[in-house]
């Protein structure tokens, strides 16, 4: 096959199955939509390259898919999806909606990346943000979401990693890093490239104890919060404005320490991530045996005032749905798909209409329906729905649909009955789909 006739590389296909994996993710996380009292939204593929290019990090914007429209105006797809949340917020919802205000999403991001094992150029993201509360209430609603979505998943061995970008860039600030450079920093941290960060901060003259003070600061992570906390105290008490930060920290750690899912929290002062708009709490998700975070997320204060609009708090959390399904395949978490399909079959050319008369009323049972449109004979059309997995078969013959009945066989034990349409209630139970 002509490659111009394949998918481009790095995007998929979703045949049944896989679908389904999705829509069965999809659905958990519109369950806490409406568990949290998020409103779903969504926003264009396409936005301008300068909105979601602003803070995306260096590397993402190496990677975005940029063009020129036919009018000249520089678009891009989408890389992530907090910068298009924030614009819909800002342009949509700021000055009319009260606050805080709770959005969801769901919606495929593009980046041009190195396509591998649960990294594509097309991928899925289902997040959660809130505008409009700086406080650590809304931080732990956050946590708590990106925690309760992966219990019920299904996922038992997994470890929320907590960070804090306010802690380091109130360090950075103080030891005169310029803002651009500490956005080359951080990119280099999120990548664990210790090395080069040390070469930078040796270029820009800074004195060996004020690195070494860095990277001690980097090196605290682990459950042990008490003692992380009072080390940041320790280390940083000469520097006022940093201990801020940490306040805020040690508030939020003090806070979850009273919750189950403080359980799940590992403090990791070396955490950050690919996006330059965070302010504060990041965080990100990894399930056991899996070396790539599944999620993540954290606070960006200045996002929103940076995009023109008012000075507005704001935290988020992201789930990679990719991800999430790759680890919940190794982890057997799907629970079997069982279909309950019904072919339901004419005996002549005559009872055609009865049949779409009675498949309506058994889809409104629940159950996934077909009317034979091969004009099968009876015995091709039980060998059909045998070899496919059908649960039952509806015969229609004309003393059934002269007398308004029906004749139903379960495929599984080959009982088989006719009865009256009004009773089909008494063999196809109700049932309840998932999509």
């Amino acid at each position: 096959m002509s490659k111009m006739f394949q998918t481009v590389r790095g995007m998929r296909d979703y045949l049944k199955e896989d679908r389904w994996k999705l829509n069965y993710v999809n659905n958990i996380v519109r369950k806490l939509y409406y568990e949290y009292n998020y409103n779903e939204v969504s926003t264009p593929i396409v936005e301008f390259f300068d909105l979601v290019a602003a803070k995306a990090g260096a590397e993402i914007r190496d990677k975005m898919y940029v063009f020129e429209d036919k009018g000249g105006r520089l678009l891009a797809l989408r890389p992530e999806m907090t910068a298009p949340i924030a614009r819909l917020y800002i342009e949509n919802l700021m000055r009319s909606a009260p606050k805080p205000v709770r959005l969801g999403y769901i919606g495929t991001c593009y980046r041009y990346d190195n396509p591998q094992r649960g990294r594509y150029r097309e991928f899925w993201q289902a997040g959660f943000e809130l505008f409009g509360s700086g406080y650590p209430e809304s931080d732990i609603e956050i946590l708590n979401i990106a925690h309760d979505l992966m219990v019920k998943l299904g996922f038992t061995e997994f470890k929320i990693r907590v960070g804090h970008i306010g802690v380091l860039r109130s360090f950075l600030n103080v030891i005169k890093i310029s803002g651009e450079l500490q956005d080359t920093i951080l990119g280099l941290l999120d990548k664990k490239e210790l090395g080069k960060i040390e070469e930078i901060m040796k270029e820009s003259n800074l004195p060996d104890h004020v690195i070494e003070l860095f990277n001690s600061i980097l090196k605290l992570k682990g459950r042990e919060y008490e003692s992380i906390i009072n080390q940041l105290n320790r280390l940083l008490s000469g520097y006022p404005e940093v201990l801020a930060e940490v306040e805020k920290l040690t508030v939020l750690i003090q806070l979850l320490s009273k919750l189950e899912i403080i359980k799940k929290i590992e403090v990791d002062m070396s955490l950050a991530r690919g996006l330059e708009y965070y302010t504060g709490l990041i965080f990100e998700i990894f399930v056991e045996g899996l070396d790539i975070a599944v999620g993540g997320g954290g606070r960006y204060d200045k996002l929103v005032e940076l995009f023109g609009g008012e000075h507005t708090p704001a935290v988020g959390f992201a789930a990679g749905i990719d991800r999430l399904i790759i680890a919940m395949d190794e982890k057997a978490l799907f629970r079997k798909n069982t279909e309950r399909k019904i072919l339901i079959t004419p005996l002549t050319l005559m009872q055609i209409p009865a049949c779409f008369t009675t498949a309506s009323k058994v889809r409104e049972l629940g159950y996934k329906t077909e009317v034979e449109v091969l004009r099968r004979n009876i015995n091709r059309a039980l060998s059909y729905a045998v070899s496919n997995n059908y649960s039952f078969i509806i015969f229609i013959g004309e003393k059934e649909e002269r007398e308004n009945k029906v004749t139903i066989k379960k495929l599984d034990s080959g009982e088989q009955h006719t009865i009256n349409i009004e009773d089909i209630t008494k063999i196809l139970i109700p049932v309840v789909n998932s999509y």
